[in-house]
C-alpha cells in the first residue's frame, strides 16, 4: 500500500502531475482543518487509488459523514475550505493554486441521504490566464467532492497526507461492505454501477485475509450501511443470483478496461470472485441478530 498521499503525488504520470498535486491540496486542507478533518471519512475511487494502488482511473474523491445536513453552515463551509486550501498550498509548497469554485445540495436539505456536491478548481501560478479563470469560479479544470450525509461510515483508518497530517479513510472491511451494498441496490436506484464489480474483485483478490473476523466485519457494516435504503429483500446470501443485479452489473463492464492498466478480467471471472466471497460471509451466525 502506498504509505502517504505526497508518495502518491510524487508518482504522478507527466501528464497528471496538476491533478494530483491538486488532490494533495484539497486533502492537506481537510487534514488541517479540525472541523473537516473530525467529520469527513474518505471512500470510493480515489482511496481505492490513493491506498490500494487501482489504476482505475477517478476525478471525484468521495466522503461520508454520520453528521445531518443541517448541522452545516453552507458559506461558513466554503469560505472555511478556501482558507485551508491557501494554508495547505503554502506548506506544500506546489506552483497549484486551489479554489473553490461552487457548493451545492443535492437533491436538498429535507432528503434523508443529501450530499454536498463541491467543484474545486486548480490552476498552475505560472499561468495568467489559468488563474484569472480560477479566482472568478469559472476554472475548466476542477476536482468534484462529493460529500454524503447521513451515512454509516463504519469502521475507519487512517491515511496520512504529508508528516504527521492525516484524515479518516474507510477500513477495508467498510470499503467492500460500502461496495457490495451499492451493488444490491442498483434495481431500487434504477442506476448501474459497473465499477462496483470489478473494484471488489480488485479488493478481494489482492487485499483480503478471508478470515471469520473479517467477514463477520463485513457482513455487519453491510447491515448497518443498508439500513433505510430500501434493500432488504437482498441481504441475503443468494442475492447475487438475481438475474437484475447480475445484468445491471455487467451492463457497460467491458468500458472499464479503458480505465485501468492491464487486461480486464472477464465480467463473467470477476463476478464470480466476488459473488463467492459475498455467499461465504457468516450469514447463519448472523441473519438472526438484525
Amino acid at each position: 500500500m502506498v504509505k502517504s498521499v505526497r508518495e502518491w503525488a510524487s508518482a504522478a504520470p507527466i501528464d497528471n502531475i496538476e491533478f494530483r498535486k491538486a488532490i494533495h491540496i484539497t486533502l492537506m486542507a481537510i487534514s488541517i482543518c479540525e472541523e473537516l478533518s473530525e467529520s469527513m471519512v474518505m471512500k470510493g475511487g480515489m482511496l481505492m487509488g490513493i491506498r490500494y494502488e487501482s489504476s482505475r482511473h477517478t476525478t471525484d474523491i468521495d466522503f461520508s459523514t454520520k453528521r445531518m445536513i443541517k448541522e452545516v453552515d453552507i458559506p461558513e463551509f466554503k469560505e472555511n475550505l478556501n482558507d485551508r486550501l491557501l494554508e495547505a498550498r503554502a506548506e506544500l509548497l506546489y506552483e497549484v493554486e486551489c479554489k473553490v469554485q461552487s457548493v451545492k445540495i443535492q437533491p436538498n436539505k429535507e432528503a434523508t441521504f443529501p450530499s454536498l456536491k463541491v467543484k474545486i478548481g486548480y490552476a498552475s501560478t505560472s499561468n495568467i490566464n489559468q488563474l484569472k479563470r480560477l479566482k472568478s469560479g469559472s476554472s475548466p479544470q476542477t476536482i468534484s467532492i462529493d460529500y454524503s450525509f447521513n451515512e454509516e461510515t463504519g469502521s475507519v483508518d487512517e491515511l496520512y497526507i504529508d508528516g504527521s497530517e492525516k484524515i479518516n479513510v474507510y477500513s477495508l472491511a467498510s470499503l467492500i461492505s460500502e461496495k457490495y451494498r451499492s451493488v444490491l441496490q442498483q434495481p431500487k436506484r434504477k442506476r448501474n454501477r459497473r465499477q462496483d464489480i470489478y473494484d471488489l474483485y480488485y479488493l478481494i483478490t489482492n487485499y483480503t485475509n478471508n478470515s471469520l473476523d473479517e467477514k463477520t466485519e463485513v457482513l455487519e457494516l453491510l447491515f448497518k450501511k443498508s439500513e433505510g435504503k430500501g434493500i432488504d429483500e437482498y441481504l441475503i446470501p443468494t442475492a447475487l443470483n438475481n438475474k437484475k443485479i447480475r445484468e445491471m452489473s455487467e451492463e457497460n463492464y467491458h468500458l472499464i478496461a479503458d480505465e485501468i492498466e492491464g487486461i480486464l478480467p472477464e465480467f463473467k471471472v470477476s463476478y464470480l470472485i466476488v459473488k463467492k466471497y459475498y455467499e461465504s460471509l457468516p450469514w447463519k451466525y448472523h441473519l438472526c441478530s438484525f
